[in-house]
């Protein structure tokens, strides 16, 4: 409603500034514990890892404090954990001030565990066209015709480093990190959500086909053999093209 009358207007701000009010001692509005209780629902959903890495307490304190003092500009369901993640950044900033979160700050590696499950979240709800040619199916011989292909990434991916290993539905943080952990999340034409750990030299290699899509196998190949002049990177092309992160194509085609 564009225009809503006066009186609607009053009612809503009225109803929202229960909503808002700490959950102690608002025994006025049972709505507000129905938002809050529905917001716990979406992290623990959404957020799986994330809940793990906190306890139930903080993470209660955390969902009072976000409906208290942030003003979601969308608040729908799926917009909830978007959010959320809004919030917790800005919380983390060293200006922010609020006398709910004096002894229940997030650590580093708890926020990193948040920003990789939003980061496969929006993944999951993209609805844009995946754009990724056909792979190529043929053996990778290497004679000119296979050299002039091109390559693309896959347009949903998304390249994240974390300070931990994934298993599935655990975590392991490293103690010594002296190398950083890479990964790729991106949907495959199945449409399901994969999340596949990266070498420092796979993410090279992405990296120069996003700078320049329609770069040949072969200008790539000889930028590679540069650096490392033992690496199969037509093995390399065959292996990833196989998992969709990336999209074989004769160059001059309309994608």
């Amino acid at each position: 409603m564009h225009n809503p009358p006066n009186s609607m207007v009053r009612q809503t701000q009225a109803l929202a500034a229960l909503i808002r009010s700490p959950l102690e001692g608002n025994a006025v509005c049972r709505y507000s514990e129905f938002i809050r209780d529905n917001v716990f629902g979406v992290l623990n959903n959404t957020f799986p890892l994330f809940c793990q890495q906190v306890d139930q307490d903080q993470l209660l304190i955390l969902v009072d404090e976000f409906v208290v003092v942030h003003y979601a500009s969308e608040p729908e369901f799926h917009h909830i954990a978007t959010e959320f993640v809004s919030f917790v950044q800005r919380r983390a900033q060293p200006m922010y001030i609020s006398s709910l979160t004096a002894t229940h700050q997030l650590t580093d590696d708890q926020l990193a565990v948040l920003e990789f499950e939003w980061c496969a979240f929006c993944v999951e709800i993209d609805s844009s066209k995946q754009v990724l040619p056909m792979s190529w199916t043929g053996d990778f011989c290497i004679d000119e015709q296979q050299l002039q292909l091109g390559l693309l990434v896959n347009s949903m991916m998304k390249l994240v480093q974390v300070p931990f290993l994934v298993h599935g539905d655990s975590l392991t943080f490293l103690t010594q990190r002296r190398h950083s952990i890479y990964y790729a999340i991106y949907r495959d034409s199945d449409q399901r959500v994969n999340t596949i750990k990266l070498r420092e030299i796979d993410v090279a290699i992405i990296q120069i086909i996003q700078q320049r899509p329609n770069r040949s196998l072969a200008d790539i190949k000889q930028i590679i053999a540069q650096q490392l002049a033992r690496f199969e990177f037509i093995n390399w092309v065959e292996h990833f093209s196989e998992t969709e992160l990336i999209g074989v194509h004769s160059l001059g085609e309309k994608l």
